[in-house]
């Protein structure tokens, strides 16, 4: 039991409410509205889950009617949309629950491919032949891979499709020899349709009173890889990246032939004989497919790696971008400090020399013998009465004093 998205359980919900107003369509079974109160309650099963990825493979085309995907058409909503809600998929946006039961369906058989266990299919009976009941267990239906001649692809969707299909009758689905028509070549049923691994497998229920049972017998026993099993059935191809796949929309037949087209080992697709094949078969799988997680999780590391270093980049980048600005704001600083320290030492020169003018000035008017500022006192004139030395301030007393000046009275 999984939980679906809300988006799901919305749109079950939805659909139960217009189906209570009347406006389903009359091929709503009760399994649908079954399922459809599950979803609506938060719930859903694996394998409604698989039958919702076929059934909207098959209904997508419902969806190009006005009345199925238009809100403002007046007959909206038209069965087919109502049928879409019932299945969890709002038909006004298909896209986001057709996305989630696809990566379900694919996580739910990459679960069975890689698990050891058996399923309903008992590895005890694969391959099993009772000649006195005409049955034959554990045949091979389909196989995941190259329809042979056919040009599309068998995937995990298209068994899953086929199965729903098949189940869909619960007498059976006809065998017909070689595909066929006309009663005198129907030779038995298929019954009990299982995915086992990556194949559609079910028992072949012969009948007794054909001409041709015993023959189907024998060679079942004796050269079961010479002839198979290939399905008539109507259906559509999906196309993902380039490859197209079977997508089933209705199951005619399962048919003896001796060349199937997707089954190329023949009626079990392997010989199995025994228990102890069957789990080297599975573990065989098991590493194959712990292999192919190992290789996307390698993959996976390596783009988040790379995105990295993308991000590191692009800061190292920006780093060296900053620092190449920070650097000629810099080289303008310095020049502009030098064009200032420049500037500072021609003002203070030019002070000093208006100074210097000023001071002789006023020692001239003053009848003092001029002393020029940063000129030693004195020099020039070797004595000052002692009038005149009281007169100076006390750094060129100083000054006189050092030059050897002589205070006369």
């Amino acid at each position: 039991m999984a939980t679906p998205p809300k988006y799901i359980s919305d749109a079950a919900a939805l659909g139960l409410e217009y189906y209570r107003a009347g406006k389903g369509g009359a091929g709503l079974t009760d399994q649908t509205l079954a399922d459809a109160r599950l979803m609506a309650k938060g719930s859903i099963t694996d394998d409604k889950i698989l039958r919702a990825n076929a059934w909207q493979l098959r209904h997508a085309s419902d969806l190009d009617a006005p009345q199925n995907r238009n809100a403002d058409d007046p007959d909206y909503p038209g069965a087919g949309a109502v049928a879409h809600l019932l299945w969890g998929i709002n038909p006004l946006d298909p896209q986001p629950a057709r996305d989630w039961f696809l990566k379900e369906t694919i996580r739910i058989n990459k679960t069975k491919n890689m698990s050891a266990k058996t399923y309903k299919l008992s590895i005890l009976q694969l391959g099993k032949i009772y000649p006195d009941q005409a049955l034959i267990m554990g045949v091979s239906v389909i196989t995941e891979g190259d329809a042979l001649g056919h040009g599309v692809m068998i995937d995990a969707i298209s068994l899953a499709g086929i199965r729903e299909h098949a189940m869909m009758k619960p007498s059976g689905v006809k065998v017909m020899l070689d595909h066929d028509d006309g009663i005198e070549n129907t030779i038995g049923r298929m019954m009990n349709f299982e995915i086992d691994g990556n194949q559609l497998r079910a028992d072949l229920q012969l009948l007794k009173a054909h001409s041709e049972t015993p023959l189907i017998i024998e060679m079942a026993q004796t050269m079961p890889e010479l002839f198979g099993m290939s399905i008539s059935f109507a259906g559509t191809v999906e196309e993902i990246g380039g490859v197209y796949y079977v997508r089933c929309q209705e199951l005619y037949s399962v048919d003896i032939v001796d060349m199937p087209a997707a089954n190329p080992s023949g009626l079990f697709s392997a010989i199995v004989d025994s228990t102890q094949n069957v789990m080297e078969l599975q573990a065989i799988t098991i590493e194959l497919s712990a292999e192919k997680e190992m290789r996307l999780a390698a993959v996976e590391l390596a783009k988040k790696n790379y995105s990295d270093l993308q991000t590191q980049l692009t800061n190292v980048a920006t780093l060296s971008s900053e620092r190449d600005e920070l650097v000629t704001q810099l080289s303008a600083l310095v020049e502009t400090n030098e064009k200032l320290t420049t500037e500072l030492a021609a003002a203070q020169t030019n002070v000093a020399q208006k100074i210097n003018a000023e001071a002789t000035r006023l020692l001239a008017s003053s009848g003092h013998a001029p002393v020029a500022l940063g000129s030693p006192v004195g020099q020039g004139a070797g004595s000052l009465s002692r009038a005149e030395f009281s007169s100076l301030s006390p750094y060129r007393k100083s000054e006189f004093s050092k030059a050897g000046g002589k205070i006369t009275d």
